[in-house]
């Protein structure tokens, strides 16, 4: 278990691999990307070998989440960007704060709250 402290929220999450290498991003995606952000070496991981994947479970996640309104997924989507946007509130000198603008980290967080909004905004009557 790996505790991840926010500016005073705290969350304990079970990883289902310590090596990110073996996490799977199909099923764990919110996981995975909290471990993404305390990473130290974000770009040997994300960058070299695992940017395919986290893609590709991102946008089946999309497409399970708002096109087949999947609860899990919408979750999952939710859970994943909690994760992301608490960086920009952790204190300065914590480890979940260094990689806050890694173009890796706002590369997966565009892609899920631009989904996240179009289908939200679709969702609202239009007013001419």
């Amino acid at each position: 278990m790996t505790d991840l402290n926010f500016s005073g929220y705290e969350h304990t999450l079970e990883f289902i691999a310590d090596d990110i290498f073996d996490m799977d991003w199909t099923r764990e995606f919110p996981n995975c990307v909290a471990t993404l952000i305390t990473c130290h070496d974000i770009d040997t991981y994300y960058v070299y070998n695992t940017r395919k994947l986290a893609l590709s479970a991102a946008n089946g996640l999309i497409e399970l989440a708002f096109n087949h309104n999947s609860s899990k997924a919408q979750h999952d989507i939710q859970k994943a960007l909690f994760y992301l946007y608490n960086q920009h509130v952790a204190p300065v000198t914590d480890a979940h704060a260094i990689n806050q603008f890694h173009p890796a980290l706002l590369e997966i967080r565009t892609l899920l709250q631009t989904a996240w909004e179009s289908h939200e905004l679709a969702q609202l009557p239009y007013f001419p």
